[in-house]
């Protein structure tokens, strides 16, 4: 197999990677032995997650996933995170080095499909502890650390802030919206969550759980054990905490998410990562100082447990196909196809008065314009017509190879089979 065709593999393993409300938040661009993450600000979700936070950490997911497929291929790779300090678009750039791949992430990648996110209630068995110290050392390898939310007082403080962040989330305008939005999403856009992956609540009282809550599903919870109530579930919370706060902390703590879910998922535990206490600024501060009492910054609960004993498989969430998260380049231009992409008027870029929270916009090609340029604003290219700007692309794609003096080409176009 041919090196291009390893790595468009492994980004499609990278597909795989949970993401806020499945927004897939991604864009990848692929040339001889180097693959680019950005971020597709167009799927950021500004109620939701108003400094990008879920969104980079997101990225930092699909990054790791990256590195464990190409890992379990046998290469070797550098990654160069943040590479472009005039474009925080552009996340990272993984090469491909000499050598082999790293055996301990290796190890990871057949959690890689097995993955889900469980919503449902977990098993009333413990987590032993040599697990929990497993799955802290795969988030030090990562440059992170990871805090268990030990004790029945440690773990009323973090329920208080998870009960403060959704009530306070639930008078945020457009956050109603946004969730409404990617949990009734069309089958032909393979993302967000579908109904078949929600459960009903396991418990009545808002705040009781530390679940978000999601508007009402069709996954059913696993039959109570006789004995057993919801209050025996026994996951563990985890924390992941980074030493600062900035975009590339931020992009670190996805990359332990990642390896805590599939070291978690290779030990036969049931997942959910939870962002909504550290969506809001005053239950993050609450989370550092009055739960955990650590210098570190955390970024996302992570809930371990055992899958309840009657639990039904869980159906994978769907996933864009490659070819709608490619950037692609013609001799020395960028041209950049997104798909799906949910327009809202405070996306970055966007003025006042633009199109209102849930807007879908049209799936769009732009050519003649490079990354930095591409227009974020709903209105300017939204109602443009796709054939159109299929022509356009075309037209200006053809005079610059029939120029007289050609411009060399930038990126080599990747052909995916």
């Amino acid at each position: 197999m041919s090196q291009s065709a390893d790595l468009a593999e492994a980004v499609e393993r990278a597909l795989r990677a949970p993401s806020v409300h499945n927004t897939q938040p991604w864009l990848w661009r692929m040339r001889p032995g180097v693959v680019e993450l950005h971020a597709d600000w167009n799927r950021h979700l500004p109620a939701t997650d108003p400094d990008r936070r879920d969104l980079v950490l997101s990225c930092g997911v699909a990054l790791h996933h990256l590195q464990v497929a190409l890992a379990a291929r046998g290469l070797a790779t550098h990654v160069n995170r943040l590479p472009e300090p005039q474009d925080p678009g552009h996340l990272a750039t993984i090469t491909i080095r000499p050598g082999t791949g790293d055996v301990a992430d290796a190890a990871l990648f057949p959690g890689i499909d097995r993955r889900r996110t469980e919503r449902r209630r977990m098993s009333h068995r413990p987590v032993p502890l040599s697990h929990v110290k497993t799955l802290a050392e795969q988030a030090s390898r990562t440059g992170a650390v990871l805090v268990p939310v030990t004790g029945p007082a440690m773990r009323q403080r973090l329920t208080a802030a998870l009960t403060e962040a959704a009530h306070t989330q639930a008078h945020t305008p457009g956050y109603g919206a946004e969730l409404q939005l990617w949990t009734r999403r069309h089958a032909e856009g393979r993302d967000g969550i579908p109904a078949g992956n929600v459960p009903p609540p396991t418990v009545g009282p808002l705040g009781s759980s530390p679940l978000r809550r999601f508007p009402p599903g069709q996954l059913n919870q696993p039959r109570q054990p006789p004995g057993r109530g919801p209050a025996d579930d026994a996951a563990e919370l985890l924390v992941i905490a980074t030493p600062g706060d900035d975009q590339l902390d931020r992009l670190r703590a996805g990359e332990a998410t990642s390896a805590v879910l599939l070291a978690a998922t290779r030990l036969g535990l049931a997942t959910t990562p939870l962002s909504q206490a550290l969506e809001v600024d005053i239950t993050r501060q609450a989370v550092q100082l009055e739960v955990l009492h650590v210098p570190e910054h955390p970024q996302l609960i992570i809930r371990v447990g055992w899958p309840a004993t009657a639990a039904t498989e869980l159906p994978a969430t769907p996933r864009r196909d490659l070819r709608s998260v490619l950037l692609r380049a013609c001799y020395g231009t960028d041209v950049i196809r997104r798909t799906h992409a949910p327009a809202h008027k405070y996306a970055p870029g966007s003025k006042a008065g633009g199109s209102s929270p849930g807007t879908i916009r049209r799936p769009l090609i732009s050519c003649g314009m490079r990354r930095s340029q591409y227009p974020r604003s709903p209105g300017a290219h939204g109602s443009t017509p796709v054939a159109l700007v299929r022509s356009i692309n075309s037209v200006l794609c053809s005079l610059v190879t029939s120029s007289a003096r050609p411009r060399t080409s930038t990126l080599q176009p990747l052909r995916v089979r």
